[in-house]
């Protein structure tokens, strides 16, 4: 997900869900700065690093308290 100043003006912010094996997103990674230093270039890259990193946690068995929703 991207906002651009929808909840701050003038602030940029690109967010990716963390996902257990089975799926389901339990998390959230996002990374954000001012609109003005943030590219839409820039947030592809944001996007595919947050992705990998989202990916990493996932990888290390992150697993939400609650556990999945029915």
């Amino acid at each position: 997900a991207t906002s651009h100043g929808e909840r701050d003006i003038g602030l940029t912010a690109v967010a990716v869900p963390i996902r257990t094996q089975s799926g389901v997103a339990v998390a959230s990674l996002s990374l954000s700065g001012p609109s003005a230093r943030i590219t839409e270039q820039d947030i592809e890259v944001f996007a595919d690093d947050l992705r990998e990193t989202a990916a990493r946690i996932a990888s290390q068995g992150f697993h939400h308290p609650l556990g999945p929703r029915t």
